[in-house]
């Protein structure tokens, strides 16, 4: 929205509070706090907000107050404001009845907040309370879905990454139901890192099977490229490090096709890792070489530095810087690169 069109609703609202009754005004002021989120001008929007709160509540429209409440919260979460928001949100959560919409979003947004400063069980304990109140009311398949996705998060900030796995095997059998297959292919995905992380990896064999068929299926190199990292570690767990190296490099490769920066960046780094364990210098440092140069052509230099610059130092640090330098340099001369 451009700022002349901004203009016209700050004109809009000094009008509306100059006429007669309140309807108008808070007409005027929500289709503001609507604008001033799309346009990401979060902290004029939660300005808006209060007000909306104040004139609702006055008028004695609670639901209507308890909506800007959420919205108030949502609005100073993006903003970076998570303590406002929480507030927020727990004020929307107490004035909420039970069993019905408004409480769902209250809950949920209180689990959002908390999981944005990596709070995992303080969220997963408002997630879980989200998804039991709209339990209560026939929640549709999709929203249940969506819900135990973010108690898979929640659970795997604070490393319980088997209760993460439960929750994404529910969530896939929730977004089956609600016939999204291609969400209920990402959970799939989901649980068998999980699992991996979890150390169970015989029940991440039978979720990465079961999510191998089906992307092969769909084509869909994102997902087999997540697939590929995640039978690169149970590869490893096997004790076969050269399979383990054959899965990273077409999970990196995949990864590449896909433009996916972030499954990119995880499978150059296991590469490296892989090729340190098997004392191939040369492949190691050259993975996270080439890795740096390749993901900075897709996000730019300033993240791929962020990503790959500590872990050339951390092998630096492990051989030595002497004989860092001295792979370092036998890199440069057969690239050519100086």
């Amino acid at each position: 929205m451009t700022d002349a069109e901004l203009e016209a609703l700050d004109a809009r609202v000094a009008a509306a509070r100059r006429a007669p009754g309140e309807r108008e005004l808070e007409d005027a002021l929500l289709t503001r706090v609507n604008a001033r989120m799309r346009s990401g001008r979060m902290e004029e929007a939660t300005t808006d907000l209060d007000e909306l709160v104040e004139l609702h509540r006055a008028a004695g429209r609670t639901r209507e107050a308890i909506r800007c409440l959420h919205l108030s919260a949502t609005s100073r979460r993006f903003a970076g404001d998570v303590d406002g928001a929480i507030a927020q949100a727990r004020a929307a959560w107490e004035e909420a009845p039970q069993h019905t919409p408004l409480k769902v979003s209250a809950a949920t947004e209180l689990g959002e907040s908390y999981l944005s400063r990596q709070e995992g069980a303080l969220a997963l304990g408002w997630f879980e309370r989200a998804l039991s109140q709209g339990e209560a009311i026939g929640m549709v398949a999709a929203a249940r879905g969506a819900l135990l996705r973010k108690q898979a998060d929640a659970a795997a900030i604070y490393a319980r990454y088997a209760l993460a796995a439960l929750n994404l095997r529910a969530a896939r059998e929730a977004f089956d139901q609600a016939s999204d297959a291609v969400a209920a292919l990402e959970c799939e995905v989901q649980e068998a890192s999980a699992w991996v992380e979890a150390g169970e990896f015989s029940q991440a064999v039978a979720a990465l099977r079961s999510a191998d068929r089906k992307a092969k299926v769909r084509g869909d190199d994102r997902t087999l490229a997540r697939l590929h990292l995640a039978w690169a570690a149970v590869s490893v767990h096997r004790g076969d490090l050269k399979a383990a190296v054959s899965f990273a490099e077409r999970a990196r490769s995949q990864a590449l096709q896909a433009v996916d920066g972030i499954t990119y960046t995880g499978a150059a780094v296991a590469l490296s890792e892989l090729h340190a364990k098997l004392d191939r210098r040369q492949e190691a440092y050259a993975a996270l070489a080439v890795g740096w140069v390749t993901l900075a052509d897709l996000v730019g230099k300033e993240l791929a530095q962020a990503a790959f610059a500590p872990k050339l130092r951390a092998l630096a640090d492990a051989w030595g810087h002497e004989a860092f330098a001295e792979v370092r340099d036998a890199y440069s001369r057969r690239s050519g690169s100086h």
